[in-house]
C-alpha cells in the first residue's frame, strides 16, 4: 500500500501542474544543448585565431613575430604653420563710361570670355555726329579766311582804292575854293554865317574822307598784318581741337575689353543712361590668378620676393612664386598679406574667390626620439606606453618590456617622444596591443615583409 502512494498522489494533480512540469524539462534541456555547443565551438576557435596571427613555432611552443625598429635621438622637430587666403585674379576692372549717354548696344553677357580690345558696350552718338559736322564746316570758313588773309589784297582792289582817293582829294578841293568863296561873301556881308558854317564843315568832312581813304590805300598797299594772320591761324586750330574732340568722344562712346578676361557682372541693359563713373561692367582676368595670403609676421619676415611655394586649394596642390610681400600688418587679423603668382595653368583647377592654404615649417629645438605613432599605447595620467625588446638572441628572441614615455609632438603618422627609452633601444614599431610585458617574441625589421 505504501509503494503506491507515489503514484496516487500523480493521479491527484491538475492538468495544469502536469504543463508546468512539462516546460521546465524542455528549458532544461534547451540550455544543456547550447552549453554543448559552446563547448565543441571555442575547443575549435584557437586553432583558427592562431592560424591569423603572426606567431611561429619554436619546438613546441609558440612564439608571435613583432616589427621593431631602433631608436635614434633627434635635437629638433619641425611643425607646421598653415595659413589660409583667398584666389583672386590678377586684374579686375569694373568699365564704364566718362561722359554721360543712352546705351545703343551691348556685344557681350555676363560670362562671356573676351580678348583684348573687343568691342563690349556702344553708347549712341547721333549728337556727337551732328556736332562733327557743324565744326568741320566752321574749320572750312576759318581756313578760308587764313588763305585770304595770307594772301592779301588783290591788285584790283588796290586800284579801286586808289582811284576812290582821287576822287575825294578832288572833292576835298572843290571844299576849299567853296570855302573860301564863301569867307569873302561873309566879309562883304553877302551871305549869313550859316551859310558860311557849312562849306567849313563840308571842307572838313572832305579832308577827313581823304585821310581815310589814304590810310586804307596804305593799308592794302602793305598787306595784311601779321597780327590778323595769328588770330586766323588760332582760329583754324580752335576748330581741329575741336574736331578732335568730339572724335575722342566718339571713340570712348565704345567700351572695349581692357585685357583678356571674362565678364562677371553686367549691371545695365539697352535703353538706360549711363552717367560718368558709373560701372556698367566688370571684367576678370580669370586666366591670371594669384593668392593673398595672411600670414604671421615673424614668418613674412622670412619670404622674399620670387621666392617659390607651394599652395592648397580644394585638395589641388599648385606651384606660385612671391610677387610682393605687403609692408603692413592688417589692424584686424594682425597678418602681414603676401601675394603669390599661380602658374599658368592654375584657373584649371581653381577659380577666383577659393580659400587656399599656406604651410610653414617651424624648427623647434627639443630632444627626443620619432617613432611611428601606432607604436604607442594610451597610458596613465595623459602619458604613452610602448614596448622595448630586451635580451635580444642571436635567433633574434627577445622579452617585450612596457616603457611610459611623453608625447612630445605628432604630425599623424609619426610622433615624437621621450622618457624611459634611451639610443639603440629596439621598439616595436606596430601593434603593441597584442604583446604583454614579458612576453617572448621574434623580432624583425619594420622594413622586412611580414
Amino acid at each position: 500500500m505504501l509503494a503506491l502512494a507515489p503514484f496516487r498522489d500523480i493521479q491527484l494533480m491538475t492538468l495544469k501542474s502536469i504543463r508546468n512540469i512539462v516546460r521546465f524539462l524542455v528549458l532544461v534541456s534547451a540550455v544543456f544543448a547550447c552549453n554543448c555547443w559552446n563547448v565543441a565551438m571555442g575547443q575549435n576557435q584557437p586553432a583558427e585565431s592562431k592560424s591569423s596571427t603572426d606567431e611561429i613555432t619554436k619546438g613546441s611552443e609558440r612564439v608571435l613575430s613583432v616589427a621593431v625598429i631602433e631608436l635614434h635621438r633627434s635635437s629638433s622637430y619641425e611643425m607646421k604653420r598653415q595659413f589660409t587666403g583667398q584666389i583672386e585674379p590678377k586684374r579686375k576692372s569694373q568699365l564704364g563710361f566718362d561722359r554721360v549717354g543712352r546705351i545703343a548696344e551691348i556685344y557681350v553677357e555676363r560670362g562671356d570670355e573676351v580678348s583684348k580690345g573687343q568691342p563690349l558696350v556702344q553708347l549712341d552718338c547721333e549728337s556727337l555726329y551732328a556736332q562733327r559736322h557743324k565744326y568741320e564746316a566752321d574749320l572750312l570758313s576759318a581756313m578760308a579766311l587764313l588763305r585770304e588773309a595770307e594772301s592779301g589784297p588783290r591788285e584790283e582792289t588796290i586800284a579801286v582804292a586808289r582811284a576812290s582817293l582821287v576822287e575825294q582829294e578832288s572833292q576835298s578841293s572843290l571844299a576849299s575854293e567853296t570855302l573860301k568863296r564863301r569867307e569873302r561873301l561873309l566879309g562883304k556881308k553877302l551871305i549869313s554865317r550859316e551859310e558860311y558854317d557849312q562849306a567849313l564843315a563840308n571842307k572838313e568832312r572832305w579832308v577827313a574822307t581823304v585821310d581815310g581813304a589814304a590810310n586804307r590805300l596804305r593799308d592794302l598797299e602793305l598787306g595784311t598784318r601779321k597780327e590778323k594772320i595769328d588770330s586766323q591761324k588760332a582760329m583754324v586750330h580752335a576748330f581741329e581741337a575741336a574736331l578732335e574732340l568730339i572724335d575722342v568722344d566718339i571713340q570712348k562712346s565704345k567700351l572695349l575689353s581692357p585685357f583678356d578676361g571674362k565678364v562677371v557682372m553686367r549691371e545695365m541693359d539697352e535703353g538706360s543712361i549711363v552717367s560718368p563713373g558709373r560701372t556698367v561692367m566688370t571684367i576678370s582676368e580669370f586666366k591670371k590668378l594669384e593668392a593673398r595670403v595672411g600670414v604671421a609676421p615673424s614668418f613674412a619676415k622670412k619670404v622674399v620676393k620670387g621666392q617659390k611655394m607651394e599652395v592648397e586649394s580644394n585638395g589641388e596642390r599648385i606651384q606660385g612664386e612671391v610677387r610682393a610681400v605687403v609692408s603692413e600688418i592688417d589692424t584686424n587679423t594682425r597678418t602681414q598679406s603676401i601675394l603669390l603668382a599661380l602658374d599658368n595653368h592654375a584657373w584649371e583647377k581653381v577659380v577666383s574667390g577659393d580659400t587656399v592654404r599656406v604651410a610653414f615649417a617651424q624648427e623647434t629645438a627639443s630632444s627626443g626620439y620619432w617613432v611611428p605613432t601606432e607604436a604607442l599605447m594610451s597610458g596613465p595620467r595623459g602619458l604613452w606606453n610602448c614596448f622595448v625588446i630586451e635580451e635580444i638572441g642571436s635567433d633574434g628572441m627577445g622579452i617585450a618590456a612596457l616603457r611610459t614615455v611623453e608625447l612630445i609632438h605628432s604630425d599623424g603618422e609619426k610622433s615624437m617622444i621621450a622618457g624611459s627609452i634611451a639610443e639603440g633601444d629596439i621598439l616595436v614599431a606596430s601593434a603593441p596591443h597584442r604583446i604583454i610585458a614579458g612576453q617572448k617574441v621574434k623580432t624583425r625589421t619594420a622594413t622586412e615583409p611580414r
